[in-house]
């Protein structure tokens, strides 16, 4: 069986270290190592600055080594740094796909001194894009993060759109559920049909409405249907449709 592998998106910022020790936790737990990763797009660190490419890459090379000798220190964890040029969100999606990473955890804030602006709108596309579960770390303030502090999951949020792709998450979520004891909430969003009225179609809204309350009954049957048997597996879990 391959090493789980947690990657770790970071911009050089405080904000995008608070994904740190959520990281730290699962891969102990899962015995997992962890990659640190950075993505150095040239314009975007240049902009309004003296420093060269190359020295804002010996810094950043500089700090992911830093990073990582201070997670392996704190938690035994072995850990592994890379750094890839190009547009954050699609160099990190495009090499979560093809090293076939098992976890992205990263911050949905970040303002690096590498970019200008770079962790809350990359996570929302990476979301978007890779076929991998993210867990989303929302940051605090703008301080220094504890990465001695280990990170308690008690509750953990999976959506669900009825999916064999969706349900790919479930894989590794059950695997933390089970060994941190969290509970699992299955949620299931449903975008309601565009309503439609016409004195020529006096039975649309009706028909409208109709529609919506059988997705709703759809959604709970397919939830309580993956709620009951995560549950056989010693799993708690909610639902949420």
């Amino acid at each position: 069986m391959s090493t789980t592998t947690v990657l770790v998106p970071l911009d050089g910022s405080r904000f995008g270290e608070f994904a740190v020790p959520a990281a730290m936790s699962v891969a102990r737990e899962l015995q997992a190592q962890i990659e640190l990763i950075s993505v150095f797009e040239e314009e975007s660190a240049l902009a309004g600055s003296e420093p060269t490419a190359q020295q804002f890459k010996e810094w950043l090379h500089g700090y992911l080594e830093e990073i990582g000798a201070r997670i392996t220190g704190l938690s035994g964890v072995p850990t592994s740094r890379t750094i890839i040029d190009g547009s954050p969100a699609d160099r990190l999606t495009e090499y979560a796909q093809r090293k076939r990473v098992d976890l992205i955890a990263m911050s949905t804030h970040g303002r690096g001194p590498v970019s200008r602006a770079w962790m809350g709108s990359v996570a929302d596309r990476v979301i978007r894009h890779v076929d991998v579960p993210v867990i989303l770390i929302r940051a605090g303030e703008e301080s220094a993060v504890d990465l001695a502090q280990e990170a308690e999951f008690k509750r953990i949020l999976v959506a669900l759109d009825g999916s064999s792709r969706a349900e790919k998450s479930l894989e590794l979520t059950t695997r933390i559920a089970k060994v941190t004891g969290a509970t699992l909430i299955l949620l299931q969003a449903l975008e309601p049909p565009i309503p439609f009225s016409s004195p020529y179609l006096p039975h649309a809204m009706q028909d409208t409405q109709a529609a919506l309350e059988e997705g709703r009954n759809a959604s709970v049957k397919y939830l309580d249907e993956v709620k009951d048997r995560l549950e056989r597996q010693g799993i708690d879990v909610e639902t949420e449709g």
